[in-house]
């Protein structure tokens, strides 16, 4: 049983927060919370499966200085929700990573960390084991992850020490590392010298040391490393959809989109991280890819994600932009569409061209049932979206896709912004959609926000669990059953 928490709100008045005038009518989702903000209460839910149990974790940015122009500048926020089956009862938790970044925000001093430099991590998070131990781990768009406390939220270790060569330098990584269905992580990093090119590596599961495999190479018409925020995974390679989008200097204003370059698909071997396969196709962009697996049937490779004809997007999401002139990122996201490409292994170096698997646009934040699909054959995606493509000022709707046939359901309630979508499976489930779907909601009417809990078969309601008070809108999660 868990212990009943009562709710501990500490609260410091933070003066660096960055003010904006605004149009958006999801502006709340934008509006940082104070320095020191922690959250503690438990919650009764009507309506939770009797079979749920586990710990829903959460991160995106909540806090906003001056410096913090871009929605992905935000200072990193975890927000912990843990279920026990047979209880309606939600324990919520949560509060800022300590980073250097937020410890220099501090309001009225100029307190500076004075340990090894602790990054900002505020995209998504990550799970490694080692000795019977489990480590969490905070992380963002470089190499360096931050160690946080399963159940208090507490900033472990900042940065989290990998133990080898490159575990103290700040290099350039996807976001998203990929986990296989065995607790196996491979990633790898952006490395500039002595030229550019990708070093994949591997953590065991079991381990939390990394494992250097072989180099890949950068392509030469690409002057510059490219913002590459994942990439696709499968059972015998890893897949990188090399775009051109160019990473010049740290503002993404400066970034360019070279749309006279082809991507180049890079095909890498997950037991040596040798390239073995190199496929091209027209140029364009991609934050999130959705799933992908080898077709052994016709020896091909199946990738899908959500793709962009340019990076407007990106620029998009400043939030002067967000706030001020919602049409741009609404415009730019509806562009895109769920895209899948398929490579011939049989004939590398061929030609490839997506194929629309549905006509829903303005989707994003794409996740699966990738406990038991992941790298394997699957029908159904879940995202978040833009509910009416012409009014909606953000994203406020949550969509699940067949990706079979193209169909499609969704959820949307009038004044509510949905986040990332987490499926749980039911226990025992007898097909794909058996269980649930699990999404964070900022509700702008009332000022606060609510965990949602739908049927993933239906997507109709089962519970809302209501919080104390309003959370900016994040990024990603993770459930774990078994913390």
């Amino acid at each position: 049983m868990l212990a009943r928490l009562p709710v501990v709100l500490l609260v410091f008045c933070c003066c660096t927060q960055l003010t904006l005038a605004t149009r958006n009518r999801a502006a709340l989702g934008f509006k940082s919370l104070p320095w020191g903000f922690k959250a503690r209460q438990t919650v009764n839910v009507r309506g939770l499966p009797a079979w749920l149990k586990g710990s829903l974790y959460r991160i995106g940015p909540a806090m906003f200085p001056p410096f913090a122009t871009h929605w992905f500048y935000g200072l990193g926020f975890l927000q912990g929700f843990r279920f026990s089956s047979g209880e309606n009862l939600l324990e919520y938790t949560a509060q800022f990573i300590k980073s250097t970044p937020y410890n220099a925000s501090r309001p009225h001093n100029s307190l500076e960390d004075a340990r090894n430099y602790v990054p900002n991590t505020q995209v998504c998070i990550r799970r490694l084991e080692s000795n019977s131990s489990v480590h969490l781990l905070a992380n963002t768009g470089g190499s360096l992850s931050n160690e946080f406390d399963y159940l208090s939220l507490d900033t472990v270790e900042g940065p989290f020490h990998y133990g080898d060569a490159f575990a103290s330098a700040m290099l350039d990584a996807p976001s998203h590392a990929q986990t296989d269905l065995d607790g196996n992580i491979v990633h790898f990093l952006h490395v500039t010298q002595p030229d550019i090119h990708y070093q994949i590596y591997t953590i065991p599961y079991g381990s939390c040391t990394r494992n250097f495999l072989d180099k890949v190479p950068h392509n030469p018409k690409l002057n510059a490393t490219v913002f590459l925020h994942s990439f696709a995974l499968t059972e015998n390679f890893l897949v990188i959809p090399e775009v051109p989008a160019l990473a010049n200097g740290g503002e993404y204003t400066k970034f360019i989109f070279d749309s006279s370059i082809n991507t180049t698909w890079r095909v890498v071997s997950r037991e040596t991280g040798k390239q073995v396969a190199e496929f091209t196709s027209t140029a364009f962009f991609y934050f999130h890819q959705i799933n992908a697996y080898e077709n052994n049937t016709d020896n091909t490779i199946v990738v899908d994600l959500i793709g962009y004809p340019n990076m407007d997007s990106l620029v998009d999401m400043y939030l002067d932009k967000i706030l001020n002139d919602p049409s741009a990122i609404r415009n730019s996201t509806c562009a895109n569409r769920m895209m899948r490409f398929t490579l011939p292994m049989k004939s590398p170096s061929t030609a490839i061209a997506p194929r629309i698997l549905s006509e829903v646009p303005c989707t994003e934040l794409p996740t699966i049932r990738d406990t038991t699909h992941k790298t394997k054959p699957y029908k159904y995606a879940y995202a978040v979206a833009f509910a009416d493509p012409n009014t909606s000022d953000f994203l406020d709707s949550l969509v699940k896709v067949d990706v079979s046939n193209g169909g499609y359901k969704r959820w949307h309630e009038p004044n509510c912004y949905p986040g990332e979508p987490i499926f749980v499976a039911s226990p025992h489930s007898t097909h794909e959609d058996d269980g649930i779907i699990l999404s964070l909601v900022l509700d702008v009417h009332a000022e606060t926000s609510f965990l949602l809990i739908l049927d993933a078969e239906s997507m109709d309601v089962l519970a809302k669990a209501y919080l104390p008070h309003a959370i900016p809108l994040g990024f990603h999660g993770r459930f774990y059953g078994d913390l």
